[in-house]
């Protein structure tokens, strides 16, 4: 349909109109769009939490934790006889470390092969005292057959090592269950040669089942042996370079300082590690701090 001549001016007016409403509503737009996006680039971005320290090389996740947060390290010491004295040795060689506290819970004439329950042993006392690490030092008692299911097996036979094998997986795999680091110490070098002999085959056994494990083992036999690889119920004071009485009168267990000898390398070993941890965590904590400071 053809517009009269006298309608035009009234819509070149109201086409102007609408063009000028049109112009001013996206302008309007443009600039709430960009105020709000001002807005959001004004507000404090969410910070994001800490990452989590990586787990250390070689430790179990609780003895990790532990060393790396600041926390007590809670380390329990299982055993017989030869583990009070460990635990004893322990407590001296810690004394004063406000990041280790050890728990006794050995057991005199105790072993894995003369104790059928030994993980339900284990579980009670952990259920008591959630540790950290556990050290382990058991075999005195444990040179000697076993009965299985009304028989005899003798000693390190294959169905003894066998059940005994099994009791020490069935304890590493509780302990590692509950994220617990494990060290196991071994015999050391026995006065009676027939009782040496067993020793050194029960602590080959454990050894082999260790590492098989991967548990680390502290071998302690050239620890407790002369310079002619015999035993001896003295050995040399690493602080005074003196001889010193390490043995007990048995031919069997150490003395006190004899104990504190066996179990010294295992102590600066978690002293270093809970150093370098603490080490580690104060880099990481001056580095997230860096950039609070600078904003």
């Amino acid at each position: 349909m053809r517009v009269p001549r006298l309608l035009t001016p009234f819509r070149d007016r109201f086409l102007v109109i609408a063009l000028a409403l049109v112009a001013a509503v996206a302008i309007t737009l443009a600039l709430t769009w960009s105020r709000t996006g001002e807005a959001r680039a004004s507000l404090p971005a969410a910070e994001a939490p800490p990452p989590a320290p990586a787990r250390l090389a070689g430790l179990a996740p609780n003895l990790s934790d532990a060393l790396q947060s600041g926390r007590p390290a809670e380390i329990g010491v299982f055993g017989d006889s030869f583990g009070d004295g460990i635990w004893w040795a322990l407590t001296q060689e810690l004394r004063g470390d406000a990041r280790f506290r050890l728990h006794q819970f050995s057991q005199r004439s105790t072993g894995f092969a003369g104790w059928a329950d030994m993980i339900g042993d284990f579980r009670a006392k952990l259920d008591r005292q959630p540790l950290d690490a556990a050290i382990i030092s058991f075999g005195a008692n444990d040179t000697h057959g076993l009965t299985v299911d009304g028989h005899h097996a003798d000693f390190l036979s294959s169905e003894w090592r066998e059940v005994v094998g099994a009791r020490l997986g069935a304890v590493v795999g509780l302990l590692r269950e509950r994220g617990i680091q494990i060290y196991w110490i071994g015999l050391p070098r026995m006065r009676q040669p027939a009782f040496e002999a067993k020793a050194r085959a029960l602590n080959a056994f454990y050894a082999e089942r260790m590492q098989a494990l991967a548990v680390p083992f502290i071998d302690t036999v050239a620890a407790t042996t002369d310079v002619a690889g015999r035993y001896t119920d003295h050995l040399v004071n690493p602080d005074t370079g003196r001889p010193m009485l390490a043995r007990a009168g048995d031919g069997v267990h150490m003395s006190m300082n004899g104990y504190r000898l066996l179990t010294r390398g295992l102590a600066r070993h978690l002293v270093r590690r809970a150093t370098a941890a603490g080490a580690a965590a104060a880099r990481q904590a001056a580095a997230q701090a860096a950039p609070a400071n600078a904003g």
